[in-house]
Order: structure tokens, then C-alpha cells, then sequence
């Protein structure tokens, strides 16, 4: 008996990837290899581009599962099928549809499978985190570590309601042995409003930098410290600063933590994905934090060493 047709998705809707494909829509392959075998309805509900086995950009037709008729397959053959594909190694589930065949050799079905890629996944996600709690270790052991973070003051407002670049930006800092240094403020120059996006804006006011106190002082409170900084844009902005006086600042990519705080987290999604960003922590002092964490766990007994004297 045939079914009422699905109306619920449109004829050549074209869906992206092969995953993106809901229930009841199946290839005309995945319909004949059903524990029940099946023939494809008469229309196309959709279709689906993706990758192919030799890496093909292909597009396929889907089917409507309940528009689908029973094949031509007698009582004999049907019984006489080997069905070891509708069969989960995990769980015994006797599945529709096959399961996915792993590289292990375990047939799994989708639940199955999601668990064994959440569990590989979390996995490789402590081997990272062991990682990232090496590197902490090493940038605490460190008398050149410094804590920066960067806080541009936004700019005049336009006329559509937006913020323009940055104006200023407030440095601060905080040193190894928790010691604040001296807070900065940068003039940037506006970047001409002929720029052609926001974006290019936005790089532009980074890169020019007008100028920096230049007081021995202040430049011998920065001279040979090891920087950690968020993120690519700090980084960038404390460069520019520098190469105008007499301090070269290094903002060392494996420095930056918007890459190593979410691996050491290691969160894993529901899907078996890591989850590669979290809320940057905002301010030196927590910047600070976050990377004592990451060499002590998330609730540290005992507090980090500290040294007698900063690295002035």
C-alpha cells in the first residue's frame, strides 16, 4: 500500500552534504538496500550535493521513503538475505536502513556511532588538554611572562548608528609575580573613511599606530618580556606600538590563548566535534587566571609560585 505523498519539502530543493539529509528523504541506493527493500516514488523530493567515494563533487536524487513501493523480491529471497549490514554491533539494534561501517570493522548505528565518535573525540580532547597544561606549566615557570590585554576605546558613532574604529586602546598588564604594570594609552590614527570596508577599517587603524610614550621608564618595564596576549589582533596592535619606540615587543602565535583555552577546556559537542572557541577572559588578571588553571586543573590546591621580583 502506497502511502500519502510528503509535502513537505519542495521538488529540487538541493540539500549541502550528506548529512544534511532528513528522514524520510532517501537515495534510490539507500531505498533498495533497506532491510525491506523499496522502489523509489515516481517524483523527486529533493536532492543532495557531497562528495563522492573518489572525491567527486556529485548531486543525487531523494526520495520520499513513504511515497517508495515494496520491490519484487519473493518470501524466499527476502529470508534467504544476508542482513549482517542491519544489525548494530553496539547495541543489537536491528536497523532499516544499513549501518555505517567503521574502520574497526563494528557496524553501528547512528546512535552508536555518534557515541563512539563523542568518546574518540573526548579522547584526543584529554591528550590535548594534557598539552596545553605543559605549555601552562612552562610560561608560569617563566620570569619573562606578562599577561596583556588590549581594549580599544571605540570611536566617534556614524551616521548609520555604528562605532567607528577605535580611537584609543588601554594597555594593562600584569607580571609573573601578580604585579600590575603600568597602563598604557595608545592614540590610533582614523582610518580614512574612503576605506573600502569595515573590515579593511578596522586593519588599517590597527596598523597605524602615531605614537608611544617613549620615557626610559615605561620602555624598561616592557624591555625582553614574554607576552601573553588573547589573540592575533592584540598581538598586532602591541607590534605596531612598539616598532614605533625603542622596545621591541614578540607576540608569539603559541602564546595566544584564544587557541589554548578552549583545547584545554576540550569541550565536546553532542554531534562528536570539538567546540574550538569560549569567551575570551577580558582583562590581564584573568588572562593570568585562565592560564593557572590550565597548569593547576579547575579548582587548584595550592597556589602558583610565585617569584621574589618581577623581570625588570
Amino acid at each position: 500500500m502506497t502511502t500519502r505523498p510528503n509535502h513537505d519539502f519542495e521538488d529540487r530543493r538541493t540539500f549541502q552534504g550528506w548529512g544534511t539529509v532528513p528522514w524520510p528523504l532517501l537515495q534510490a541506493n539507500q531505498l533498495a538496500r533497506l532491510d525491506l527493500p523499496r522502489n523509489p516514488g515516481a517524483r523527486v523530493a529533493a536532492r543532495v550535493r557531497g562528495r563522492d567515494c573518489d572525491n567527486e563533487n556529485v548531486v543525487r536524487a531523494l526520495y520520499d521513503a513513504r511515497e517508495s513501493t515494496p520491490d519484487g523480491a519473493g518470501i524466499e529471497e527476502l529470508l534467504t538475505a544476508r542482513t549482517g549490514r542491519h544489525v548494530c554491533s553496539g547495541c543489537d539494534a536491528r536497523t532499516e536502513q544499513v549501518t555505517t561501517r567503521c574502520d574497526d570493522g563494528r557496524n553501528l548505528c547512528p546512535a552508536c556511532l555518534t557515541v563512539t565518535m563523542i568518546t574518540l573525540t573526548q579522547a584526543r580532547a584529554r591528550e590535548e588538554r594534557a598539552r596545553q597544561a605543559a605549555w601552562a606549566h612552562e610560561v608560569l615557570a617563566d620570569p619573562a611572562s606578562t599577561w596583556v590585554h588590549v581594549d580599544a576605546t571605540p570611536g566617534s558613532t556614524a551616521p548609520d548608528g555604528r562605532s567607528g574604529p577605535a580611537a584609543t586602546v588601554t594597555v594593562t598588564a600584569i607580571d609573573r609575580s601578580r604585579t600590575p604594570l603600568p597602563p598604557l594609552s595608545i592614540p590610533l590614527v582614523t582610518a580614512s573613511p574612503d576605506a573600502p570596508s569595515r573590515a579593511a577599517a578596522s586593519r588599517a587603524t590597527h596598523a597605524a599606530v602615531t605614537s608611544r610614550d617613549t620615557d626610559e621608564t615605561v620602555a624598561s618595564r616592557w624591555r625582553g618580556r614574554r607576552l601573553i596576549v588573547w589573540d592575533h589582533d592584540h598581538g598586532r596592535i602591541l607590534t605596531a606600538w612598539s616598532e614605533r619606540g625603542e622596545v621591541r615587543l614578540r607576540c608569539d602565535y603559541r602564546d595566544m590563548l584564544h587557541h589554548r583555552l578552549p583545547a584545554w577546556r576540550g569541550l565536546v559537542d553532542t554531534a562528536g566535534k570539538p567546540v574550538r572557541e569560549c569567551l575570551p577572559p577580558g582583562r590581564a588578571d584573568r588572562l593570568y587566571v585562565a592560564t593557572a588553571r590550565m597548569a593547576a586543573g579547575p579548582d587548584p590546591a595550592t597556589p602558583d609560585p610565585t617569584p621574589d621580583a618581577s623581570p625588570d
